[in-house]
């Protein structure tokens, strides 16, 4: 549990960071998308001046069916470009939330953090498979592997572990492996024959029971002594004398007795001498 816990500790540390990254890295490729954008469309605008600037840029429905491959896969860049930045900040936000609830172990601010992340590494991985659909070279070719290995390698298997943690702190998830020094309590065993249960909980410790059953013995024994001490000095107190004094020396010789046997005479010689 321990190895777990620290393990998402240093998961949402790195989602952090990769938030930070994924902010930089789509703010940037926004501004590089639509600069292709422009570039496309101002490819359409004729000599004759028959089509001005707004026009080539606003196309209507007309530009929008007669638009080459090429011009769609950049609009499409640019919607999830935009989508991914929105996504990041707000992953931004989540993650810092997801640490502070793995470090209380607070379930509450540990789920939302799975509504930013499975759609960031859907559309990081789609941004760089529509990328290399084109040709590309460089920087962008360099950005999307980049994207890709930290979207889908390493946050899909972060993403487990964390579903791992979460499973656990709720107590869906329960480990098969058996627990040294603990003691199961046969109260909690009862009716449970057709529950799936581990074998190893129907295991009872015989030493603790034991130790805590002779222990229980000797508190009862150390109780029962003090209240016999205690009801032979009130009777002594209020009989004749001569009955008083044989009724304390039997209740002296019973204190004895039990005094031997609980190994305890605090209490014993406090009312002995006080008698």
């Amino acid at each position: 549990m321990d190895c777990l816990h620290n393990l998402t500790i240093f998961i949402a540390l790195w989602n952090i960071i990769y938030s930070i990254l994924q902010i930089v890295i789509f703010a940037w490729q926004t501004k590089y998308v639509k600069n292709r954008q422009w570039e496309f469309e101002n490819r359409q605008i004729p000599i004759d001046g028959t089509i001005d600037n707004f026009q080539a840029r606003f196309p209507g429905l007309y530009g929008i069916l007669t638009e080459t491959p090429e011009r769609r896969r950049i609009n499409a860049l640019f919607a999830l470009a935009i989508t991914s930045l929105i996504t990041a900040l707000l992953h931004l936000i989540l993650s810092i939330l997801l640490f502070y609830g793995v470090s209380t172990k607070r379930i509450n601010f540990i789920l939302p953090w799975f509504f930013t992340i499975l759609p960031l590494i859907i559309l990081s991985t789609i941004y760089a498979i529509i990328w290399w659909s084109g040709d590309i070279f460089d920087t962008q070719l360099i950005m999307s592997v980049t994207e890709f290995v930290l979207s889908l390698p390493i946050n899909s298997i972060c993403v487990v572990i964390v579903l791992l943690f979460f499973f656990r702190i709720k107590k869906s998830l329960k480990s098969i492996k058996h627990l040294e020094n603990v003691n199961y309590a046969r109260n909690s065993l009862i009716n449970k024959t057709n529950s799936k249960m581990p074998s190893w909980k129907n295991d009872w410790n015989v030493e603790l029971s034991k130790e805590f059953t002779s222990q229980k013995r000797i508190m009862k024994q150390k109780d029962r002594n003090y209240d016999l001490l205690h009801n032979s000095y009130i009777c002594t107190s209020s009989l004749p004398k001569e009955n008083s004094k044989q009724l304390h020396l039997t209740a002296d010789h019973l204190a004895e007795h039990n005094r031997i046997l609980s190994n305890e005479d605090n209490r014993w010689r406090y009312y002995h001498y006080k008698g």
